[in-house]
């Protein structure tokens, strides 16, 4: 009895097979049957409620369908392409979506007319296509004949004109040309404030972009009204982003060293996202996280502490295992704790967020490069080159396989190396490596930036090391002037600018010239931090101490 059973079974399961091949066969025969339009408005579908890979699937044989009905030089093919181009790009699969848009923009140019918005369109795609697999030099040339020639076309202002221009604008910020950025984003805005008036959400998305260029180009002056008109608009239309716009504000307010405006802005952005998310929240972890870095920056560490365990604790929730901000928090709580020398309690927490981030990209990553130079620079800062050295190098050498031009991050591993290297004095290999920070540095930044000042004060701080002063002080001098001009009112960069040269003269016997560029620096560092601060005191010993 048993045995009989067991056959049914079989047999019944292979009835089920059967039949399922059987359905597949004929749900194949009727997609193969279907014509161009049913594939089409199926690819339309899947594209819209964002399930690409099926999307994929039916677009490749709407593709094929529409060749055999309309041949390729038809609309309908070429609309075809471009939802190809589409889900491919989604898919980051930016090998092909570059293909499709390399075949949909000669078919455009071929099919319509070259100067038309339609062939404007199909050469923004290739641009961005070309962004993606990291050929800019093709990606810029080409997104600016796609900008110029809609430019032409339209002859006047239009809201989809200056959405290309404000994009557009954002590519060549990311390629390092933000002064250019600067100038497209400037006539983006000059237009949107045209067609809508100056209380539009576009209005105010233009102004967030103004000044996050003119900030990026160390022109906070010049940044601050354009952030703002930004804020003023949305706390007029309660725009959603109101709390990012304050945040964005915050964190200039702190470049320049104001921080009671940025303490309240930042206060602000956190109670409204309290008030929006009831519970955890990677909005909400971000402010309470801005929250405790001001506090840190300002010398109240233990509301630092409790804010930064908070966020921690909050994502830790949100995330299950290993993530980037949860790194970063990590790295947070170490810096803290190493500002206040509790470097055992700092340690581990670097360590974590170091071994996180290994965990988390098996290949080079600009997250992986900056947590190896974080953990790095601890070491260096307690002294313990040995440790310090192998990670630099590590982090160096990731960073020149990563970008293969200048860049920020480059410039700032090779620096610390140098540091590293005049520490263990090791100082002719330390002294080529400044050389390079510094002019990778200029060509960064060929006007004043916070940033160059920081590399030139480096260089001329080895200098100094090394006894060669004029070399020295000619930066020194110029790291200064270059401080003035960026910061018009008190600012703790500027505060220290003003006491590293003092330090000079005071190391090469000049007191007179180092007793009033102590006294200022220090009367500025009381006038910025309000009460007690360990910045004040480091301060005012060496004022002491040179007196």
């Amino acid at each position: 009895m048993k045995v009989r059973l067991l056959i049914f079974v079989m047999r019944k399961n292979n009835l089920y097979i059967f039949l399922s091949v059987l359905y597949l066969i004929l749900i194949q025969q009727q997609i193969w049957c279907m014509d161009w339009s049913k594939l089409s408005d199926s690819t339309d579908f899947y594209i819209k409620i964002q399930d690409y890979h099926t999307a994929k699937n039916w677009a490749e044989k709407a593709l094929i369908e529409a060749e055999k009905e309309f041949g390729k030089s038809d609309s309908n093919y070429i609309a075809t392409l471009e939802k190809l181009y589409t889900i491919n790009f989604n898919l980051d699969d930016y090998d092909n979506a570059l293909s499709n848009s390399k075949q949909d923009s000669m078919l455009t140019s071929m099919t319509f007319h070259e100067k038309s918005i339609r062939f404007a369109k199909a050469l923004y795609r290739l641009g961005n296509a070309y962004a993606a697999v990291k050929k800019y030099n093709d990606a810029e040339l080409i997104l600016l004949k796609s900008l110029n020639l809609r430019k032409e076309v339209i002859n006047g202002d239009d809201s989809l004109l200056a959405y290309c221009m404000s994009k557009t604008a954002e590519f060549l910020d990311d390629i390092n040309k933000t002064s250019e950025a600067e100038k497209l984003n400037r006539e983006a805005l000059d237009m949107r404030l045209r067609l809508f008036g100056d209380n539009h959400p576009d209005v105010a998305d233009s102004y967030v972009n103004e000044a996050y260029y003119l900030k990026k180009e160390g022109k906070y002056d010049d940044a601050e009204p354009y952030y703002k008109e930004a804020l003023r608009i949305y706390r007029k239309i309660n725009h959603p982003d109101l709390s990012l716009c304050l945040t964005n504000l915050a964190v200039l307010y702190e470049s320049m060293g104001r921080y009671q405006e940025a303490e309240k802005l930042y206060k602000e952005a956190l109670d409204i996202r309290r008030k929006t998310f009831k519970s955890f929240h990677p909005a909400l972890a971000a402010s309470i996280n801005n929250m405790a870095r001001i506090y840190r920056i300002t010398g109240k560490y233990q509301q630092a502490e409790s804010l930064f365990k908070e966020a921690l604790d909050m994502y830790s929730k949100l995330v299950k295992g290993d993530h980037p901000v949860l790194a970063q928090l990590l790295t947070n709580i170490g810096e803290l704790y190493s500002s206040l020398g509790r470097f055992p309690d700092a340690e581990p927490y670097y360590l974590k967020s170091l071994e996180m981030n290994r965990r988390l990209y098996k290949y080079d990553n600009p997250a992986l490069a900056n947590s190896l130079n974080n953990v790095a620079s601890f070491y260096l800062n307690i002294g313990h080159y040995d440790d310090a050295e192998p990670l630099f190098k590590e982090a160096l050498e990731m960073n020149r396989r990563l970008y293969k031009v200048v860049h920020y991050a480059l410039a700032t591993t090779i620096v610390n190396l140098a540091l590293c290297y005049q520490n263990e004095g090791k100082f002719s290999e330390a002294e080529p490596l400044y050389n390079e920070a510094l002019n990778m540095a200029r060509k960064l930044y060929p006007k004043d930036n916070p940033d160059l000042v920081y590399f030139i004060t480096n260089t001329a701080s080895f200098y100094k090391l090394r006894g060669n002063y004029k070399k020295s002080e000619i930066l020194y001098r110029e790291a200064l002037d270059m401080t003035r001009r960026i910061y018009k009112e008190d600012n703790p960069d500027l505060a220290l600018s003003i006491n590293n040269m003092a330090l000079f003269y005071d190391d090469t016997g000049n007191p007179d010239k180092a007793e009033p560029l102590y006294l200022e620096s220090y009367d500025m560092m009381k006038r910025l931090y309000k009460g007690d601060h360990p910045h004040i005191e480091s301060f005012f010993i060496k004022f002491l101490g040179f007196g």
